[in-house]
């Protein structure tokens, strides 16, 4: 579909497999990284957690932490 400005791969058991997001963007890497790993977001950062990619369950269990 057009030409998607990248691909973005997690190989973490909170994320279903095979799903697709298409409202991802390159800015959205590294706070969904942060995220994902527990740690928290800046809020300076561009990008956004994209949440539409992880189970329910885990974004229940992990609220995400925003500092400045």
């Amino acid at each position: 579909e057009g030409c998607p400005d990248g691909l973005f791969l997690l190989l973490v058991d909170v994320v279903d497999p095979g799903r697709r997001v298409p409202s991802g963007r390159p800015p959205d890497v590294a706070p969904t990284l942060c995220y994902l790993l527990g740690l928290p977001v800046a809020q300076y950062m561009e990008g956004s957690v994209v949440v539409g990619m992880v189970n329910e369950s885990y974004l229940r269990e992990h609220p995400l932490r925003v500092v400045d």
